[in-house]
């Protein structure tokens, strides 16, 4: 999910949002969507950016577990 998150937000700030052949094998689920413009809804981008700071808060606190040792 987080990768689509990536992917989608590349597309969007580099090829004006349309789905290549080149991010299709990345997210073969859109391989219909090929030519198209992706959508990267609010809610899409919202648990995208809740998840990464899940992944980055557990690694924060496992750096800190490391240094307390």
């Amino acid at each position: 999910m987080l990768r689509r998150v990536f992917e989608k937000r590349h597309i969007c700030e580099h090829n004006r949002g349309i789905i290549t052949d080149r991010y299709v094998p990345v997210i073969p689920e859109h391989a219909q969507l090929l030519g198209m413009k992706a959508a990267l809804s609010l809610d899409e981008l919202t648990s995208g950016a809740k998840l990464l700071r899940h992944i980055l808060d557990n690694l924060i606190h496992a750096i800190e577990g490391q240094n307390s040792s």
